[in-house]
């Protein structure tokens, strides 16, 4: 054999703990909305390699003999998430706050709107370290009283240019291994704002046809 890969591996443990709250409000005045929030932490000793959770990048394991010193948050670890639907019924149209005598051709054009969204809000993944060590392990050295987070009150091209204080980690010495853990949670990816938009309209034509405009 060349080379012998083990994929989704049996070994190793796994450590999810979370908070969820949940709010709904049913639809009322053509309302509904939906919210969901999570605070959770996720601890393994497993990489992403050999738990195949499609989460964050994947780190490697640098001593097997040690296990323990494997664990950390895994790479998928997101401590808050929030998701907010909502689907809002526009008061347009016949019988309607808005245009309520409408008729004819009117009534057509301005009856059957709707809007609605999906807003997510999502902390970042931890940050994987690596480092060339010869005869070694594979991952950096913290450098003793440097805080490896910066503001993060500075400009846009600063955070490009610099997304951690990388004074913080060094090169460890040959035959050694590094003591950063499998996964930084100090400082992350940059997290995840996404809103997504719908308008919707539904116009019946005739008897049997129905038209949706989005």
């Amino acid at each position: 054999f060349i080379d012998v890969t083990e994929v989704n591996s049996t070994w190793g443990g796994s450590n999810y703990q979370a908070m969820q709250l949940k709010v709904a409000k049913q639809a009322t005045h053509g309302v509904s909305i939906l919210a969901a929030y999570t605070i959770s932490k996720w601890l393994s000793n497993v990489n992403e390699n050999e738990s195949d959770t499609g989460g964050g990048q994947v780190s490697t394991t640098q001593n097997y003999y040690n296990l323990a010193g494997e664990k950390s948050l895994s790479e998928a670890d997101t401590p808050q998430a929030l998701i907010v639907n909502t689907v809002v019924q526009l008061p347009f149209g016949p019988g309607k706050a808005v245009l309520g005598n409408a008729h004819g051709p009117l009534a057509k054009l301005v009856e059957g709107w709707s809007a609605s969204g999906i807003l997510i809000q999502q902390s970042g993944l931890p940050l994987v370290f690596s480092a060339p060590i010869t005869g070694g392990g594979n991952r950096p050295n913290y450098v003793p009283g440097v805080n490896p987070k910066l503001s993060s009150s500075r400009s846009t091209p600063a955070k490009v240019a610099e997304w951690f204080n990388t004074a913080a980690f060094a090169l460890p010495p040959a035959f050694t291994f590094g003591d950063v853990s499998r996964t930084e949670g100090i400082v992350r990816g940059p997290s995840l704002h996404n809103l997504d938009f719908a308008l919707l309209k539904e116009t019946q034509v005739v008897k049997r046809l129905q038209v949706e405009f989005r």
